[in-house]
């Protein structure tokens, strides 16, 4: 990294999604070179983590957002402890002051976003929101669509996403539900479903604008706090409702 800011010399480093394969010293490094830097905060892995707040991916919980022990305390990674441990002693190395000091600014996609991180005690003046946004030609249409007699879901099908509520409640009702994605529980989702549900499995874009574009409305059930999902501006510029879970950004 630093032989690639020797070679490019920017002006602004803009951070996103580099926990996993990358790491936090990039940030240091350009801030040591009086680089700016710029995060953009897509999930909550700066306050919980487990990114997502849900505590053994079950219930909602904001207790680390001042006490990383808690993730030793529930085990929330995996149920293990083993891996808890390494998520706390990484919680307690990139701790909020020292994040904070190599960056100039964090951009939260929603106001929801932004009231989390100040919450977690993050200073509120190196925090903006930014909403998420998309290219609207892509949602283009030759021709207006009519719209057909089902709904559908677009997404992770998984425990967080509350795609077990969504079969659930499709189960009691005589309309058609289209699922749009894969995840770990597929196959359990599939035996659950009735009739009246159709798994799509992953499809390229063209398709899902077709579907989307056609959907009496798009769901979104996530138990989880979403940040400012791209799902729903997608079917909003395709003429689509959303009905959301009243949660998250």
């Amino acid at each position: 990294f630093n032989a690639l800011l020797d070679d490019f010399k920017p002006d602004v480093v803009h951070l996103n999604n580099i926990h996993s394969q990358l790491s936090p010293i990039i940030a240091e490094l350009a801030h040591k070179r009086r680089i700016k830097v710029v995060w953009t905060i897509h999930d909550l892995k700066l306050l919980c983590p487990r990114y997502d707040c849900m505590r053994n991916g079950k219930m909602l919980c904001e207790e680390c957002f001042v006490d990383k022990h808690k993730v030793l305390e529930y085990k929330c990674m995996k149920n293990s402890k083993v891996a808890s441990f390494l998520a706390y002693r990484e919680a307690r190395k990139w701790n909020r002051q020292r994040l904070e000091t190599c960056t100039d600014l964090f951009i939260c996609p929603s106001r929801f976003m932004e009231g989390k991180m100040a919450k977690g005690g993050f200073d509120k003046h190196k925090l903006t929101t930014l909403c998420n946004f998309i290219d609207v030609d892509k949602c283009k249409k030759d021709s207006y669509t009519e719209k057909e007699d089902y709904c559908c879901f677009l997404g992770r099908i998984s425990n967080e996403k509350g795609i077990r509520t969504l079969i659930k409640a499709a189960n009691q009702l005589p309309y058609k539900l289209k699922i749009i994605g894969g995840g770990p529980l597929d196959t359990e989702m599939r035996t659950l479903a009735k009739s009246n549900v159709e798994f799509m499995g992953f499809r390229q874009w063209n398709d899902i604008k077709e579907i989307i574009g056609k959907a009496r409305f798009s769901i979104l059930p996530s138990e989880c706090y979403e940040n400012n999902p791209l799902t729903i501006i997608e079917a909003q510029c395709l003429g689509t409702p959303v009905l959301g879970a009243r949660i998250g950004g």
